[in-house]
């Protein structure tokens, strides 16, 4: 165990993150696939699934706020152990409750603290990840981090739901509780960093870490590099809104929804988590802040390729798969960024989610946007219109990046 901000002397293998972080994509897919879809078997309304599903994705908007929580009180190595097991036993809870109308308001508390415990696992990984990576892997433990997030989606989603139409919900959600739970075992490869030292009394040391916490985060944004990572958290550049959309296109290209299941599902997961390890290649490889901006160009021209391809569900299934497998190289290549940018001294675990959550904003408001273009001018209308969010994202970050190094010329490594 070491204090944060000090690096092991012996190398954490990338690949550990994969692991450790999967029961974080996990729990997700668990409940926006498996769940919901038992649910909706058991003839419960489109719109209770869709209210539990909302409930479950609100309490990592706001995690930033308890981010502190988990930067000042235990080690991360326990923060982990106790989140992996308390999230692995709600899962285990909703295995045994009944699944209908009547028990969604219990499903939905379960579904709830889930979230919100499995969010300090989340916080547990990133700050061990900022702590104990060198810079010059950034990129790649970046790539695992993020296979383990839509990698595991898949696993939590697709196959959950595949074993429970061969056995029963309950079995599958159990198999699930037993292999996340699994997952504490990758802590062993991994030195234990100490939370941020304070102290006096209990109010005292509260309010000492609250000011130095918001001392490191505002230095952290108020940097050259925060500045530009804070920008690019509110723009919709590899923010792959369309995905939330393809279940409505999929009849223009005459897909059924198996192919949606398959394409957008178990096997899309896989993609992205292949996509995710491409982008950590390629950002330990340029600026980070350049690859990041590729990343979004090459979602923008695979969109606009959607757009004019044939109607055929052929072309529907290998486009999805290409824009899951482009989200996953966006999707590294943003938390290198972010990883850069945060360093390895401080409240790791804050300043991270302060972007990541940040960060859902384009995703909300482009699927906001594009939703109604579908409906009023057509599917290749609003695969364009994400194409051009795209390129217009670039453009403006491009415009910050130039106007950040005429207004702060210092002594500082170039951005990205």
């Amino acid at each position: 165990m070491h204090p944060g901000g000090a690096h092991p002397t012996k190398k954490v293998p990338n690949w550990i993150w994969f692991f450790l972080f999967l029961p974080f994509g996990a729990t997700s897919g668990f409940v926006t696939v498996a769940l919901a879809s038992e649910l909706e078997s058991r003839s419960v309304s489109a719109e209770a699934v869709s209210v539990l599903v909302a409930w479950n994705l609100l309490p990592h908007t706001w995690k930033f706020l308890w981010g502190p929580i988990a930067d000042t009180t235990l080690t991360r190595k326990l923060w982990y152990r106790l989140a992996n097991a308390l999230s692995c036993v709600t899962i285990a809870s909703i295995a045994l409750v009944p699944i209908h109308s009547g028990s969604i308001g219990l499903l939905t508390v379960l579904v709830v603290v889930n979230s919100i415990v499995i969010s300090f696992l989340g916080m547990a990984v990133e700050g061990l990840m900022a702590h104990v990576t060198p810079r010059e892997d950034l990129g790649k433990a970046a790539g695992w981090f993020q296979a383990g997030n839509l990698g595991g989606s898949g696993i939590g989603g697709g196959l959950t739901l595949l074993i429970s139409e061969q056995v029963s919900s309950s079995v599958a959600f159990l198999v699930l509780a037993g292999l996340l739970g699994a997952c504490t075992l990758g802590l062993r490869f991994v030195p234990d960093v100490l939370p941020e030292a304070h102290t006096g009394g209990a109010i005292s040391r509260a309010w000492a870490a609250a000011k130095d916490l918001a001392k490191d985060v505002w230095k952290t944004i108020a940097t050259r590099r925060g500045i530009v990572a804070i920008t690019v958290c509110f723009l919709p550049i590899g923010s792959g809104a369309a995905a939330n959309l393809f279940s409505s296109i999929r009849p223009d290209w005459n897909a059924s929804k198996t192919v949606l299941a398959l394409t957008a599902g178990t096997l899309g997961g896989v993609v992205a988590a292949a996509g995710s390890l491409a982008g950590g290649f390629m950002s330990d490889r340029m600026r980070r802040a350049l690859a990041y901006a590729v990343s979004g160009a090459l979602l923008g021209l695979c969109a606009i390729g959607m757009a004019v391809s044939p109607r055929t569900w052929v072309f529907f299934g290998g486009f999805v798969l290409l824009y899951s497998f482009l989200s996953g190289v966006a999707y590294s290549c943003f938390t290198a960024l972010v990883l850069e940018v945060i360093g390895s001294e401080g409240a790791a675990a804050t300043k991270y989610n302060v972007f990541a959550s940040l960060s859902n904003t384009p995703i909300t408001y482009m699927t906001i946007l594009l939703g109604p273009t579908v409906d009023q001018h057509g599917s290749s209308e609003m695969l364009v219109a994400d194409a051009f969010s795209e390129l217009m994202g670039i453009a403006i970050l491009a415009i910050v990046v130039a106007v950040v190094s005429v207004r702060l010329k210092k002594r500082a490594p170039p951005v990205g």
